[in-house]
């Protein structure tokens, strides 16, 4: 665990936001960055300066599980030392027992959306930084600091009528089918009048306004454009995509919903292309690749050999665990202080009557099964946000005594697994990890040593 904490410690998100923007005066300057293969969201980005001076309005929209530690981070970088306003600032965070954001001089809204569904300040949060975006008078900057987990925390839905139990069940249909993080947010995109490139359409219907998105990724590389569904970046994905997602799928939306997507009325979010995004800029400052880049660091740092594996990334948690044990299982057989470092994220698809647990804790039961008694080490899995599903804990670690010990406290591996009810059991024998809430979210991290 130890590894793993300190590589938590390492991710800050202030730390990484001050690695990417230098402060020169009043000029704000992100150097270019090295090609990203992947999604033009992420291939666009070559730098850029802004002078703060010469904009007669600054607007900071920050949303998602890191929004507090990021915009207390952006006002530290950006604070007002040259001519020129106040940063005005609009956040939308998930946990009001979080610590605020920093007091500065300009104005602060700060909402608490919903997470894993969307609650009301979610879409009272969501047309504020709307409202907001079309209120800006040019000369202006719009900076956006997103993180994941604000598909949910910021939403408004594409038809005003639309009610918010009616979003909640689009949530709870899309979170529970098993689809992969870019086809749900695919229809997240074009269900919503916030998301898709549309929070950035708004901000350009005056001309004059520069925007820079600075963003934590939780998602897979080269789709920056869905974290938190891209509010502020152009939209890779398609109508047609919806339509196929939909019936592929076989999602039980309500009927409003499902009328749209049957009748293929939905209208298109903006492309890259489009003009909105003649003056926007972007950049992700931590991916999930960073994350496993600086465990592995810390793991050579303590004599291990680590190597990491990517392949797993959105792969049934089941054949994840299998594929991830295999290889760990050749690399100490090669080298015995080996360990295995892979990143994403799996896929599982919840029961309607699931108990406590998440996809790390599905993981982590699924590998304590294939274990063999005799087998030395352990399988850590935990996501980086602190927060695994419905349980309280961030993830597991397990080892090959874990069914003995789950055993002598009464309780079923085999059964829990089934119920995808892990953390009741993880917790009561010692193996459920909790950080609690961090603060960031670089998808999962998961250590096999």
């Amino acid at each position: 665990m130890k590894l793993l904490r300190e590589t938590l410690q390492e991710l800050a998100p202030a730390r990484l936001l001050a690695q990417q923007i230098e402060r020169q005066g009043s000029r704000l300057l992100l150097p270019p960055a090295p090609p990203v293969a992947g999604g033009a969201s992420e291939a666009q980005d070559g730098g850029a300066e802004y002078d703060l001076g010469r904009y007669r309005q600054r607007l900071v929209l920050a949303l998602g599980k890191a929004a507090v530690p990021m915009l207390n981070a952006w006002r530290e970088l950006a604070a007002t030392q040259s001519p020129g306003p106040a940063w005005d600032a609009i956040i939308v965070s998930a946990d009001p027992r979080r610590a605020a954001p920093v007091a500065r001089n300009g104005s602060l809204q700060q909402f608490f959306g919903g997470h894993p569904e969307p609650n009301a300040d979610s879409r009272a949060g969501a047309e504020a930084m709307l409202a907001a975006a079309r209120g800006l008078q040019p000369p202006a900057l719009l900076v956006a600091l997103v993180s994941g987990g604000g598909s949910a925390m910021a939403e408004s839905p594409l038809q005003a009528d639309w009610s918010l139990l009616e979003m909640q069940e689009l949530y709870r249909q899309l979170v529970r089918c098993g689809a992969p993080i870019g086809e749900i947010n695919s229809v997240r995109k074009h269900l919503s009048r916030f998301k898709g490139g549309r929070l950035a359409e708004a901000a350009a219907e005056l001309d004059g306004v520069d925007q820079l998105s600075l963003l934590l990724s939780d998602v897979p590389p080269g789709e920056a454009d869905s974290i938190s569904s891209g509010p502020t970046l152009p939209d890779r994905s398609r109508v047609e995509d919806c339509y196929r997602i939909y019936a592929q799928r076989q999602l039980r939306l309500p009927a409003r919903m499902a009328a749209m997507l049957e009748g293929k009325q939905l209208a298109e979010t903006p492309k890259p292309e489009a003009a909105c995004f003649r003056r926007a800029r972007w950049r992700v400052v931590g991916d999930n690749a960073l994350a496993c880049e600086m465990l592995a660091r810390r793991a050579r740092a303590h004599g291990l050999a680590a190597v990491i594996e990517h392949g797993a990334d959105e792969a049934d948690y089941r054949e994840a665990a299998a594929r991830l044990l295999q290889r760990w299982r050749e690399l100490r057989r090669e080298t015995p202080n080996a360990c295995l470092i892979a990143g994403g994220e799996v896929r599982v698809a919840v029961p309607e009557e699931a108990g406590q647990g998440g996809r790390n804790q599905a993981f982590a039961l699924e590998c304590a099964r294939r274990l063999m008694p005799e087998e030395e080490g352990c399988i850590a899995s935990l996501g980086t946000d602190g927060v695994d599903g419905s349980s309280p804990a961030a993830g597991a670690i397990v080892d090959a005594t874990t069914r003995e010990r789950a055993r002598r406290a009464n309780f079923d591996l085999e059964q829990a697994a089934a119920k995808f009810d892990a953390y009741p059991l993880l917790a009561a024998i010692g193996d459920a990890i909790e950080t609690g809430p961090t603060g960031n979210n670089l998808r999962d991290l998961r250590l096999l040593l």
